[in-house]
């Protein structure tokens, strides 16, 4: 045996062998059921560092190729987007470049390759709103990041061909968000023609009726009554009873219309034709936004205390138009991050202005922002809320040990995978750990038992 141990040869093909022959070479393992206990031993040993390997590896191998963690099916807020539907062809509508003397974006934009009338292009370049395979590929970055929707400005009407674009691009949205399973509902806009519903009653009809024949889709937006939501925004009027909803809410820009009580203008809950409610708008004019949206769930809020969902909250990361005259909000993740705790505080629905809105700079589709973020910071940001409210949902009290054990699940789902790599590296180091006790404590049974002998050599 001592040639064999020094021999390199078998040092190479044993290395457990040779690393144990300072302690080994001491005995002599005697011919029978000893010996064989020995090589078992051995076998065992050799076993365990293959399964640390095996698992280490597998582990590591898992965490670089293994899907994103998937967005909690429950959550305490939903977190809808504001989409405009408003683009047509590139070079066409909203996509022609702006004077110099508004806007160039070559001289005060990052990326100086596009002239889009934005100071933060979108990296998908020009699109239209009716473009099935551009709906297809925003759909699919909302369910990557959590979003539960879209709230759709339906905005009428600066010309016949731009209302025709519009209706085509609402019914391409509707379709590619209902088949991805998320939420939908519609905010009627008319502030680019200010006077089409005051003067022209029969436009206003029109549109409220086409709204309300989209809004029977099992996808459409409900409140936590059960009646579909649907939002005026600005100055845009509100149907009144003669065109009557079914199970509707009707929601208000801060709750504000041409009625005042005590001071405030607030909506005339005997002149709509449903439930009311009020959502909170991006409002530059504000030095500070969290001041203005504070007021906004302390005061609008409680106008409503008979409605489901009294109001939807608002949450944005900046502002910066090129439209000249124009306050603006520094953009940064922080904000969006805050506004987005902020509303899940106040409210079960938020609503991000805006999700495409270039001209105004409010967008967190994928974007160049020129401050080194990534094109989907924003959108990150959103994410990582979502998965920290299922977190949250496990550290609430809760008697209902079914529900507890489901938001378990979901904490488990939000774990980073370089943790989930440190247990299961771990629990493998412990198993070996285990087997290498387990093979001292046999030999020296063995060495007490006087099987194992001093190695007269």
């Amino acid at each position: 045996r001592k040639g064999r141990l020094a021999s390199p040869s078998f040092a190479m093909s044993d290395p457990f062998r040779h690393m144990g022959a300072p302690a080994v070479s001491a005995f002599a393992v005697l011919p029978g059921s000893s010996q064989r206990a020995l090589r078992r031993w051995r076998a065992l040993a050799w076993t365990s560092c293959f399964c640390l390997a095996s698992c280490a590896g597998g582990a590591v191998g898992t965490s670089a190729e293994q899907p994103r963690t998937a967005c909690p099916k429950s959550a305490t807020t939903q977190v809808l987007v504001h989409y405009m539907i408003w683009y047509a062809e590139p070079g066409t509508r909203l996509w022609t470049r702006f004077t110099p003397s508004v806007h160039s974006a070559h001289l005060e934009s990052c990326n100086d390759t596009v002239e889009d009338p934005t100071y933060y292009a979108p990296v998908s370049g020009e699109f239209a709103s009716y473009d099935q395979k551009h709906i297809a590929s925003d759909v699919s970055l909302m369910k990557e990041h959590c979003v539960d929707g879209v709230v759709i400005d339906y905005q009428q009407p600066p010309s016949e061909l731009a209302r025709d674009n519009l209706d085509r691009a609402l019914f391409a949205v509707v379709h590619e968000v209902a088949k991805a399973d998320l939420k939908f509902a519609i905010m009627y806009d008319t502030s680019s023609k200010w006077d089409w519903g005051h003067h022209e009653e029969r436009n206003l009809t029109d549109d409220w009726h086409r709204i309300f024949s989209v809004s029977h889709n099992d996808a459409y937006l409900r409140d936590a009554g059960g009646n579909r939501m649907f939002f005026a925004f600005g100055i845009t009027p509100l149907p009144t009873p003669g065109m009557p909803c079914d199970r509707c809410s009707f929601y208000s820009q801060d709750s504000l219309t041409a009625r005042a009580v005590n001071g405030e203008q607030v909506i005339d809950s005997e002149q709509t034709a449903g439930d009311l409610g009020a959502f909170a708008w991006i409002t530059p004019s504000k030095p500070i936004p969290i001041d203005y949206l504070s007021d906004f769930y302390a005061k609008r809020c409680a106008v409503f205390p008979k409605s489901a969902t009294p109001c939807v909250g608002a949450a944005y990361a900046g502002f910066k138009s090129i439209n000249p005259g124009y306050h603006s909000i520094p953009r940064s993740t922080s904000l969006l991050k805050e506004t987005l705790e902020l509303c899940a505080e106040n409210s079960d629905i938020c609503q991000i202005v805006t999700w495409n809105d270039f001209t105004e700079g409010t967008q967190i589709q994928p974007s160049h922002w020129c401050d080194g973020n990534s094109p989907v910071a924003y959108l990150e940001v959103v994410r990582e809320f979502k998965l920290s409210q299922a977190g949250d949902l496990l550290l609430g009290p809760s008697p209902d040990h079914q529900a507890l054990g489901v938001a378990g699940g979901n904490a488990v789902q939000a774990m980073d995978p370089e943790a989930k790599v440190f247990i299961v590296v771990g629990a493998a180091a412990l198993a070996l750990l285990g087997g290498v006790i387990c093979l001292i404590s046999r030999l020296g049974k063995l060495k007490r038992e006087g099987t194992i002998v001093p190695d007269q050599v």
